[in-house]
């Protein structure tokens, strides 16, 4: 799966700071699963209008974008938790032994999520509930291959 074949996720963007013109929010980033921060000046509370979809540590990932939702304006949805497990339920198969690709299970929750209209949440969450089911998360040397051991995806 490319960039070009997926809708970038929308992710929950809480207000930080407010300071006239400028704001500055963060969000959990679903695909390194760090917390990043974007700001910029804009007359609304929409990051949409103001702040910047890129941050330069997720550059060399292959879906490098997101879209940024205010929390405050968000639809209401399901916690963080139920979303992951129902997505594990509804889309994966835990099978002993099985090894899946890190970046094609964060892709497949991501397309998931879009198709039911949820906002993203951070890989954090995701891989905290891989864990929780008794999922491994193995890296071959030097850290360039990434993947999970116990889960498949169901395509």
């Amino acid at each position: 799966m490319n960039k070009d074949s997926i809708n970038y996720p929308h992710v929950r963007a809480r207000l930080e700071s407010r300071r006239n013109d400028f704001r500055s929010w963060t969000i959990d980033c679903p695909y390194c699963g760090k917390e990043h921060y974007h700001s910029g000046g804009c007359d609304g509370t929409d990051p949409g209008e103001c702040a910047g979809h890129r941050v330069p540590h997720c550059l060399n990932s292959d879906w490098p974008q997101y879209i940024l939702v205010y929390d405050q304006t968000a639809t209401p949805q399901p916690d963080d938790d139920s979303i992951v497990a129902a997505f594990i339920e509804e889309r994966c198969t835990l099978t002993p032994g099985a090894l899946v690709d890190e970046d094609s299970l964060v892709a497949s929750f991501i397309q998931w999520c879009n198709e039911r209209e949820y906002l993203v949440p951070g890989k954090k969450v995701l891989d905290k509930c891989l864990k929780g089911r008794g999922c491994k998360r193995r890296t071959r040397r030097y850290g360039d291959d990434r993947r999970w051991e116990g889960i498949e995806i169901d395509e």
